[in-house]
């Protein structure tokens, strides 16, 4: 019924693997505090605070960009010379690709 007579482990329990989380708490964390800053212009509130909380929002949105750019780089990277990481995408070339077709008219 089950692979190797083995039944799958139930939710939570001690055998399973768990997912490590695809980005760092205080990235999610970041943007959710970059997007409330922003309500006090839509609002207008009035205060010059508000605009150094937007720049510093705003920098700090770079740098997580920056830092997720870098990591979906790695992802690739990883995928395409080792088949590893946890990236979306199946293992290897999808089938009758522009590299396959190259391969078939240079023999």
């Amino acid at each position: 019924m089950f692979p190797e007579g083995k039944a799958p482990f139930p939710p939570g329990s001690p055998g399973e693997e768990t997912p490590q989380p695809s980005t760092p708490w205080w990235e999610d964390a970041a943007v959710i505090v970059a997007i409330a800053s922003l309500w006090p212009v839509f609002l207008n509130w009035p205060g010059r605070h508000w605009m150094y909380l937007l720049y510093a929002a705003a920098a700090i949105m770079i740098i997580i960009m920056v830092r997720r750019i870098r990591r979906l780089n790695k992802l690739t990277r990883d995928h395409k010379n080792k088949g590893t990481g946890q990236f979306p995408f199946g293992q290897g070339r999808p089938p009758n690709s522009w590299q396959d077709h190259k391969e078939k008219n240079e023999l």
